[in-house]
């Protein structure tokens, strides 16, 4: 009887360590997509791809499971280089970094901190994204009135 005791004890404990196995494969699969889909972009009054004047512009809105609300403000420059601002503290449209990628691919960041220099960068930039912000609303209500006018024709 101590024999047979024993050797359901082994398949017990063997079932257990499969059970365990599974699991943690299981935990392991879901972290990874947990991590790979960190960042959800929603919706946002702002969210835009197109030209605003002379300028061609990208804006839009990132949720973060491990990082706070991102608002993301693209503005790509004819001669091949893009300047991103990234807004990320409140939420508020004021923008604390700065990236300038030139033409060659590299990159400049500036960000809101003590360093005089860097502040006056993102403060004049965040003057451009002031003036942008306002006529991409313009823009899409434009829009928006011309697909309505398409339906009462």
């Amino acid at each position: 009887m101590t024999n047979k005791f024993y050797q359901t004890l082994k398949e017990t404990l063997s079932s257990i360590r499969h059970v365990k196995k599974e699991s943690a494969l299981v935990l392991l699969a879901s972290s990874i997509g947990l991590l790979q889909g960190c960042t959800v972009k929603v919706g946002s009054q702002y969210n835009y791809n197109g030209r605003v004047g002379q300028d061609s512009v990208k804006f839009e809105k990132a949720i973060g499971y491990f990082h706070d609300n991102w608002n993301y403000l693209t503005i790509y420059n004819k001669n091949g280089s893009s300047i991103k601002l990234k807004d990320h503290l409140r939420n508020d449209l004021k923008f604390e970094r700065i990236i300038i990628t030139k033409k060659d691919g590299s990159r400049k960041l500036y960000c809101i901190n003590d360093k005089k220099v860097e502040k006056y960068v993102v403060e004049g930039w965040q003057a451009k994204a002031d003036s942008v912000l306002p006529k991409i609303l313009k823009i899409k209500r434009q829009s928006q009135i011309k697909e309505g006018l398409k339906y009462l024709k």
